[in-house]
């Protein structure tokens, strides 16, 4: 498991990643729809062509934004995790510590 600091930093990256990701997102939906008013006012000759083009665009996208989405996931799982981890340590070694330190032991 990482560290906590290295779990935040991969948080803090990722939040980073997902922010360009939605500017990325607003530039494929102009080119888009930019192609789709060039095949609506017919200065397109191949039309099927570039729709064709368009929508593997689209989908290759989708697929990015899915990986990213199935990333996020596996990463807040693991600092959930990490999280409960270091919580259940922190008790156990103060439990230890009042054990060990502050039994009454017979005179």
């Amino acid at each position: 498991m990482p560290s906590t600091i290295n779990s935040y930093l991969l948080i803090l990256l990722l939040q980073t990643f997902q922010s360009d990701m939605l500017s990325r997102q607003q530039i494929l939906h102009a080119i888009i729809r930019e192609g789709q008013q060039l095949m609506a006012s017919g200065e397109v000759e191949e039309q099927p062509e570039l729709e064709k083009k368009l929508k593997l665009l689209q989908e290759q996208w989708e697929g990015v934004v899915r990986r990213a989405q199935q990333r996020k996931a596996i990463l807040d799982n693991s600092v959930s995790q990490w999280q409960t981890y270091t919580t259940q340590k922190d008790r156990l070694q103060v439990k230890e510590y009042f054990t060990s330190h502050c039994t009454i032991r017979p005179t």
